[in-house]
């Protein structure tokens, strides 16, 4: 299997294309630093339509990570999957709009939402 690691302010990810395998299971594996290759979470791209599913490194699925955006839209354009200057991807959290600002050094914008600082979701 493929795949590339990238990290962005102190997160580190592992990012594969979608397939037909236990996504869970291989977070799990991939992100252990001791046996595996080691990170954060795991990023699976599915390319249309466009959409980020974000794993922790326990196997569960994340609604959103704002460091995995940011490697996802490095991963999807520097692997020519969108070359638009506006896409959106599709979240467990919702649609995410992205801007490219610029191409070279990538610079990009998202807008992600209001932060829920509710006891509840704490």
């Amino acid at each position: 299997m493929k795949f590339f690691k990238m990290h962005s302010c102190g997160n580190d990810f592992c990012i594969v294309e979608n397939s037909d395998i236990d996504f869970s299971n291989l977070a799990i594996n991939i992100c252990n630093r001791n046996i595996g290759v080691g990170a954060d979470g795991l990023i699976v791209v599915k390319k249309k339509p466009l959409e980020m599913i974000c794993y922790d490194s326990n196997g569960e699925i994340v609604s959103l990570s704002a460091n995995g955006i940011r490697c996802f839209v490095k991963y999807v354009i520097d692997s020519k999957i969108v070359s638009s200057k506006y896409f959106d991807v599709i979240t467990k959290n919702g649609i995410i709009n992205v801007e490219i600002e610029r191409f070279d050094p990538l610079i990009s914008k998202t807008i992600l939402g209001k932060p829920n600082f509710s006891n509840r979701m704490i």
